[in-house]
């Protein structure tokens, strides 16, 4: 006999079989303990998995948020510095007054240490270039507020021609570091989609395992139970109108259905010797009416 002749034709039963075969020896109570927790394990894991997403994301949003605000203010205070003191340096020439060219040098000077108060003071950033531009920087200033103050306006507007150059280069450092910085937000987003895909596809995985899984198991042993729990019902019916002749089918089980079963056959034979007893009755009965019914007769 090959495998095929021994499988069902049934596909249906087939399944049913191979679901319910391996839990033949497992009793009815543990059968829905399991299925049960199986679904609050799957329940339980979905759950944890939104629960981690939605605390990651949280940090994560706090993370970039926090980095964003610090860094992009860093930059605008350094666009804003040069820029005030490209402005300075841009006017001394044409300044006439010596007094208020000191004045310009104070300030470029303290721009420039504002300035150099933003270097980080972890590893170095991208704007490393900048602030290693600083001293020339401050270099070109001085030669253009010194030469405006001994009056060499074409000497001094060379100067800032050269001082623009230079700002202009840091500023595109600047610049560049900005949108350094937004790819890097970028980049983060885009990874925080990617966790949040990734947990939707967990939940796919998960619901599709309690629909296809978990639902049939419990639809295949609900039925089976019913099945087995209708079958009995019918033998005890039988069985209380004195129909011995019923079959006691499941009491190969091991379950709570099964001793059941079992007792439905010690039920039957129970039945089976009162109804041996009860023929047995009645024929003496009958034989002691017809000796009363004929007494008289032998009395004679």
């Amino acid at each position: 006999m090959t495998l095929s002749s021994r499988l069902p034709a049934d596909p249906w039963r087939f399944i049913q079989m191979a679901v319910l075969w391996p839990m033949a020896s497992v009793r009815i109570s543990t059968r829905l303990y399991a299925l049960a927790g199986m679904a609050l394990l799957s329940v339980c894991v979905l759950s944890a998995a939104a629960l981690r997403f939605v605390t990651l994301a949280g940090e994560s949003g706090r993370d970039i948020r926090h980095r964003v605000e610090s860094e992009l203010m860093r930059v605008n205070d350094l666009d804003l510095l040069l820029e005030r003191h490209r402005r300075i340096i841009e006017s001394a020439p044409v300044e006439l007054d010596r007094v208020r060219i000191v004045e310009l040098r104070v300030k470029a000077a303290q721009i420039i240490e504002d300035m150099e108060d933003r270097i980080p003071h972890g590893p170095a950033d991208n704007l490393g270039p900048f602030f290693a531009g600083l001293p020339e920087l401050a270099r070109h200033a001085e030669v253009t507020l010194h030469l405006a103050e001994n009056y060499a306006q074409a000497a001094g507007i060379e100067a800032v021609a050269r001082y623009v150059a230079h700002a202009r280069e840091l500023q595109s450092q600047v610049a560049l570091h900005k949108l350094e910085q937004l790819a890097a937000v970028d980049r983060d987003v885009t990874a925080l989609f990617e966790s949040g895909t990734f947990l939707a596809r967990w939940v796919l995985v998960g619901s599709v395992f309690v629909v296809f899984m978990i639902g049939p198991v419990s639809f295949i042993v609900t039925r089976q139970i019913v099945r087995r729990l209708k079958g009995m019902t019918r033998t005890m019916l039988q069985l209380a109108q004195n129909d011995v002749s019923v079959r006691i089918s499941g009491t190969r089980y091991i379950d709570e259905l099964g001793d059941m079963a079992r007792a439905l056959g010690v039920f039957k034979a129970n039945a089976e010797s009162l109804l041996t007893y009860q023929g047995q009755i009645e024929a003496l009965n009958e034989r002691f009416q017809f000796a009363l019914e004929n007494m008289s007769h032998g009395l004679s």
